[in-house]
């Protein structure tokens, strides 16, 4: 996501400048499905597009108002039109390790004679 969704303008040179804008903001919550094909032994991997060399299950970010489970729902049916009902999701592992900051940076003009 660019600074453009959460601060109005630009001056000349590309300087930001304007106000914050009112956003909902992503939730750092994501999820990760290991879908395994008890029959088989397998498990479903997707090859990226961006770097075939690399392997991942269905992962995504859980939205406003979603719980977990529904996340992984709509993630797999998204990105491997699979629909998967909450009675055959098992919760495995939850992890709280990273933390996320966003920092917003202002400047400001004094005028002479005011007090700062």
């Amino acid at each position: 996501m660019s600074i453009d969704n959460y601060v109005n303008g630009m001056s000349e040179g590309s300087q930001r400048r304007g106000s914050v804008k009112d956003k909902v903001y992503k939730r750092p919550v994501s999820i990760l499905v290991v879908i395994y094909a008890q029959d088989t032994k397998r498990v479903l991997m997707l090859q990226r597009r961006d770097d075939p060399d690399f392997w991942q299950s269905v992962t995504g970010s859980v939205e406003e108002g979603e719980t977990a489970p529904q996340a992984a729902m709509r993630e797999v049916k998204e990105e491997v039109t699979i629909d998967v009902v909450a009675e055959q999701l098992t919760l495995i592992d939850c992890q709280r390790t990273v933390e996320f900051e966003i920092f917003f940076t202002f400047t400001s003009s004094l005028c002479a004679g005011r007090d700062a």
